[in-house]
């Protein structure tokens, strides 16, 4: 295998962090933000710089980020389980790489994904990893709007297309 594939694999695992979209935390927080006007985005980042100096979401980040290094580990050790050749190249970011993948390599990513999602430590560490996601995002919003309670009609808008979590 090529030294892509496992960026190529964290990515695509990576992308498991936000299960409504479909797409990474990064991405999911994105596209919450486009559908703001300029002058939203900057109430928002304003509140959320704030925000992110209480302790309570400070703390809530870090199990956040535990979590999700818990659930990457979880899910190196299962795809290394699934396919030992790709022991050299986990632990590199290169997600940028995907594209440059073959699509017979790309087939082999989803397959190596797919077989790691199934093992039971990778979905509990993923259902730790949303549940710390979900509670970031509360203490976040909750600091936002304490930190600036104008903002609640625009924190209703960046919401309106989440989905209920399972």
């Amino acid at each position: 295998m090529i030294p892509i594939l496992g960026a190529a694999l964290q990515s695509v695992a990576f992308s498991e962090v936000a299960p409504q979209t479909g797409k990474g935390l990064r991405h999911n927080e994105q596209g919450r933000l486009a559908n703001l006007s300029p002058a939203e985005r900057r109430e928002v980042e304003t509140a959320r710089q704030t925000a992110m100096q209480d302790p309570t979401v400070q703390a809530a980040h870090e199990k956040m980020e535990q979590a999700r290094q818990a659930f990457q580990s979880a899910m190196d050790t299962a795809m290394l389980k699934a396919d030992p050749s790709i022991q050299p190249i986990l632990g590199h970011n290169l997600a940028e790489q995907l594209a440059n993948l073959s699509p017979a390599e790309r087939q082999e990513v989803e397959a190596a994904r797919q077989t790691a999602m199934q093992d039971p430590t990778v979905q509990a560490a993923h259902e730790e990893m949303e549940q710390a996601r979900q509670a970031f995002q509360s203490a976040m919003d909750a600091a936002m709007l304490k930190a600036e309670p104008s903002i609640q009609p625009i924190l209703d808008k960046m919401h309106l297309h989440d989905e209920p979590a399972d």
